[in-house]
């Protein structure tokens, strides 16, 4: 099981918007096939697994880290073609929360003969699939807030766009995140001040030589695919010269309320971006409902990247799931240097992290923070 998660990580940032799934056939100690699902090839893992197997899958085992589907989509269940194998027993690691799928898969195999077995190493795997898990429990996307600052609070210095504060190490890190989510947001203030890109560049960082501690970021994404850029306005009415408005390279989608101005939204569509609708109350977009349309267009995983009034947005609606905070040693000072949390903050917001929960890391020169928000939420 082991090697079937270390099969399914190899398609870390690619399967967006499907789990990522890995299969060995074995009997006993003895691989006799192997695959992993990357979405592009459409072939799901025990497939591939059973066809390199050949007849040596007639009474062997099949180890796979997700529950074996057992509804048509893009290929056929793949139950039909683990019972049409011959294979005698499948171990897999947890149920799919898929309602097309979840114990569906385990009743056809036992009802076909199979011998099922389930739970073996689920903590793993339940992490590999945390996005997909609970975009497929709960209709929302995995919600990721990445922020970066001084030791003194502070994000940035009092009239200066583009500060980097971190390092390099953490900088490769952000792009990591990047190109594992499915999705990078932003409000509409960072993009008019920064104008930034809001791409996946790992190749920038070629340099980095150091290692991260394991655990930092996991699944760790394989190759630099561009997220979707998201973009929170309520008056989306950008210059001409605007980065994201070039979606030559990704996507760009703008959540946007219903009384948005017409003109300025179908300027934007003639550029290729799309438009999210949504209510909102005494001038603020309900985030609820624009979450789950991004879940159902497929991005199960959202990294927030400021503004501080879209990230205490979050933070006061329950939203996030996960933080990662960096913390580099310097002290910026001044009274007019933007903080992360003093931000347009309407209330006193409280969480309370389980230890078990908060992890720290170092990254170079900085301190790497990653909480939990949610622990339990998709298990």
């Amino acid at each position: 099981m082991s090697l079937a998660l270390s099969l399914a990580e190899k398609a870390a940032g690619l399967n967006h918007q499907n789990p990522l799934v890995g299969a060995v056939v074995a009997d006993g100690e003895t691989v006799l096939g192997t695959g992993y699902h990357l979405f592009e090839t459409i072939e799901h893992a025990e497939p591939k697994a059973i066809r390199e197997a050949g007849e040596k899958a007639r009474g062997a085992s099949i180890y796979v880290n997700l529950e074996p589907c057992s509804h048509y989509g893009r290929t056929p269940p793949c139950v039909d073609a683990i019972i049409k194998s011959g294979i005698r027993k499948v171990y897999f690691s947890i149920y799919d929360t898929d309602e097309r799928v979840s114990t569906n898969g385990e009743s056809a195999l036992k009802n076909a003969g199979v011998e099922v077995d389930c739970g073996l190493l689920a903590n793993q795997a339940t992490e590999l699939n945390r996005d997909y898990l609970k975009a497929r429990a709960t209709g929302l996307p995995w919600i990721v807030v990445k922020a970066a600052m001084s030791f003194d609070g502070k994000v940035g210095t009092a009239g200066e766009t583009g500060l980097y504060i971190t390092c390099d190490e953490s900088l490769k890190i952000t792009h990591e995140l990047r190109a594992w989510c499915g999705g990078i947001m932003v409000g509409a203030e960072t993009v008019r001040i920064d104008n930034p890109q809001l791409t996946c560049r790992l190749d920038s960082f070629k340099h980095v030589k150091a290692d991260f501690d394991d655990g930092v970021l996991y699944p760790v994404s394989r190759q630099a695919d561009n997220p979707a850029r998201i973009v929170i306005s309520s008056n989306p009415d950008f210059p001409p010269n605007t980065k994201l408005l070039d979606t030559s390279d990704t996507r760009t989608i703008v959540i946007t309320s219903k009384d948005a101005a017409t003109d300025s939204l179908k300027q934007m569509e003639s550029h290729g971006v799309e438009i999210i609708r949504a209510e909102s109350v005494d001038g603020e977009i309900g985030l609820y409902d624009p979450f789950r349309e991004l879940a159902k267009m497929g991005i199960m995983s959202v990294m927030v990247e400021g503004g501080g009034i879209l990230i205490n947005s979050l933070e006061s609606m329950r939203l996030v799931d996960e933080f990662y905070i960096f913390i580099a040693p310097v002290i910026i000072g001044g009274e007019d240097a933007p903080s992360w949390t003093s931000q347009a903050i309407k209330d006193i917001i409280s969480f309370e992290f389980p230890t078990e929960d908060i992890q720290t890391f170092k990254s170079g020169r900085d301190i790497l923070i990653r909480a939990r928000v949610n622990p339990g939420l998709i298990t």
